[in-house]
């Protein structure tokens, strides 16, 4: 399991993919959920799930400095499972950056164990990728 975490500071008003553009005077929270489903997760994975919620519903009561909310969009990501494409190395994107979290509820908490390996840089090179509009000049 990792977790990537931008804050203000890396955003980026840039259209990545099909994402909106972000206006970069908001306060913005984006986070890459990377989620191991390999069996080396077996009996674990329910959770580190729980823990990832626990996090995320940290995040959703979050206050910036002024009293307000600050945007906060998630996106998942699994890997290390036998079941995804190796050229894709073993990683999924199972939901891009949203700030439906009743969306990454679900696809986090559909996730389940398969074989595999481990590719904990992998995931975050490509989600990093992913971001890379977003991010520019942090990467």
């Amino acid at each position: 399991m990792a977790i990537v975490l931008m804050g203000n500071q890396a955003v980026y008003a840039a259209h990545v993919r099909n994402e909106k553009l972000i206006d970069s005077n908001d306060q913005n929270i984006m986070l890459a959920l990377l989620l191991d489903t390999s069996n080396s997760m077996d009996g674990l994975i329910d959770q580190a799930k729980s823990q990832l919620w626990k996090i995320v519903n940290e995040l959703a009561s979050a206050r910036c400095h002024d009293g307000s909310r600050p945007k906060i969009r998630i996106a998942l990501y699994e890997y290390g499972n036998d079941g995804l494409p190796s050229s894709e190395g073993y990683i999924r994107h199972v939901s891009p950056l949203t700030d439906d979290l009743d969306l990454i509820l679900k696809g986090c908490f559909s996730l389940k164990t398969y074989g595999g390996n481990e590719f904990c840089g992998q995931v975050i090179k490509t989600s990093l990728h992913h971001w890379h509009g977003l991010l520019h000049g942090l990467i």
